[in-house]
C-alpha cells in the first residue's frame, strides 16, 4: 500500500489511515483464528474507528493522562469522559494491542537496513505532512 498523499486532517492523511487500518486488520485476523467467538472487542476495525483512536491518543496527551493505566482512564470518578465516548476500554486495549503500521511479511529483511522499518512509511508521511503545515512566524 502507498501513502500517496489525499485528503488530510491535521496529522493523518486518508492513505496513512488506509494503512494502519490494513496492517491492523490483518493482525486482528491473525489474533482471532483460535477465537470460537467473535464479538465487539475483537472484530475488524475501520478508518472512523482508528481516527477515534489517534483522537483518545491524542487527548491522552493533551490531557496529562497519558501514565495512568486504562482502568483510571475509562473510570466513571477519575476518567475523561471523552474516552468512554470514543470506546470501550476493553476494544481501546485490544485495537492498541493489534495495531500495526507494516506488512509483518517483509518486516524482518527491511529491519536488517532501517530500524524504523515498523513505522517507516507511515512516519515519513507524518514528517512531510508536519513540514507542510508548518507556518514560520
Amino acid at each position: 500500500m502507498s501513502l500517496r498523499q489525499t485528503r488530510h486532517s491535521i496529522f493523518f492523511s486518508d492513505n496513512m489511515i488506509k494503512l494502519i487500518v490494513t496492517w491492523t486488520n490483518a493482525k486482528i485476523a491473525r489474533a482471532c483464528e483460535n477465537l470460537a467467538n467473535r464479538s465487539a472487542t475483537n472484530s475488524f476495525t475501520e478508518a472512523t474507528e482508528i481516527r477515534a483512536l489517534l483522537g483518545v491518543l491524542l487527548a491522552t496527551g493533551q490531557q496529562k493522562d497519558n501514565h495512568l493505566s486504562t482502568a483510571e482512564m475509562w473510570s466513571t470518578v477519575t476518567g475523561c469522559p471523552l474516552y468512554r465516548a470514543a470506546m470501550s476500554k476493553c476494544r481501546f486495549e485490544f485495537l492498541i494491542a493489534c495495531m500495526r503500521f507494516d506488512n509483518p511479511d517483509t518486516h524482518a529483511e527491511r529491519q536488517q537496513q532501517d530500524k524504523l522499518a515498523n513505522v517507516r512509511e507511515l512516519w515519513d508521511a507524518f514528517i512531510s505532512n508536519c513540514g507542510r503545515l508548518y507556518v514560520h512566524m
